[in-house]
């Protein structure tokens, strides 16, 4: 099933759809080319960029009466669209510890279509680019990967679920992901 990218997509991803209640096994990527991350906390510009108060949920994205998910001026929407998505404070590369600090939790992830350009002094993320929507999964396991390469990242077990349900529910930032040095230290796999 074909997926369209685009600036501010937030619609539920299809294949994961047609997918809820199965399990499957995702790659997380490698050390310097981290395919997870995690914001530990919201901008303070993204609060004030609507359609609610709550930065993070302005740039997840809030169900409209007219049904459609809008997200803020900014954050993918409006006359600079990507203005507040660039060398975004504390976008944090999810390496082996930070994965782990998922098992158990439901996860509401919005899904770039390219690469999170990274910089490490400070630590900083480049939102900016095309998402091809949200998706919703529970982290069942986080184990190494077997026959990859040495910096290959851990493979990650998740049960899908309805993004339209969990990405509607309470968003909260992952607190406590270990901030990377740079893009290789540490060289967590």
């Amino acid at each position: 099933m074909h997926q369209n990218a685009d600036l501010g997509i937030r619609t539920q991803l299809p294949v994961f759809a047609a997918k809820v209640g199965q399990t499957f096994t995702l790659y997380s990527g490698e050390v310097g080319d981290e395919g997870w991350f995690a914001l530990p906390s919201v901008p303070n510009d993204w609060s004030q960029a609507g359609p609610t108060t709550d930065g993070l949920r302005n740039y997840a994205g809030e169900l409209q009466p007219n049904g459609e998910i809008e997200v803020g001026d900014g954050l993918g929407l409006g006359n600079d669209p990507e203005e507040l998505l660039d060398k975004v404070p504390g976008v944090t590369p999810l390496r082996a510890t930070g994965l782990a600090l998922l098992v158990g939790q439901h996860v509401c992830a919005v899904v770039q279509d390219s690469d999170v350009s990274m910089n490490y002094d400070p630590l900083d993320g480049s939102l900016k680019g095309k998402s091809l929507g949200w998706v919703a999964f529970r982290v069942l396991s986080v184990t190494s990967v077997t026959g990859g390469s040495s910096s290959s990242l851990p493979e990650v077990d998740i049960e899908v679920f309805d993004a339209d349900v969990i990405c509607e529910g309470d968003l909260f930032p992952i607190l406590n992901a270990p901030e990377p040095s740079s893009s290789s230290e540490p060289f967590d796999t």
